[in-house]
């Protein structure tokens, strides 16, 4: 390949990536919706635990996959003292 087109695909890789890590909203949202109605509340570890087993189910999807490791590096970052 040339230097060019390696230059442009590196560029539109570093910024899909930036992407699907900016949906990780979306994935927390849906995941905290999604145990609610099944939990009524949940605790931190409880949360942490979902969000790794949807990242596990959905190792195939570059979507999913930035996202949910997104949302786990959030969480972390708020863990409860």
């Amino acid at each position: 390949m040339d230097e060019r087109a390696e230059k442009m695909r590196a560029r539109m890789e570093s910024s899909r990536g930036k992407v699907m890590a900016g949906m990780w909203y979306m994935a927390f949202t849906d995941t905290m919706l999604d145990l609610l109605p099944t939990k009524g509340s949940f605790t931190h570890e409880e949360l942490k635990a979902e969000l790794e087993r949807r990242l596990e189910k959905n190792r195939d999807s570059d979507l999913l996959t930035a996202a949910y490791e997104e949302c786990l590096e959030r969480l972390e970052e708020h863990r409860p003292k």
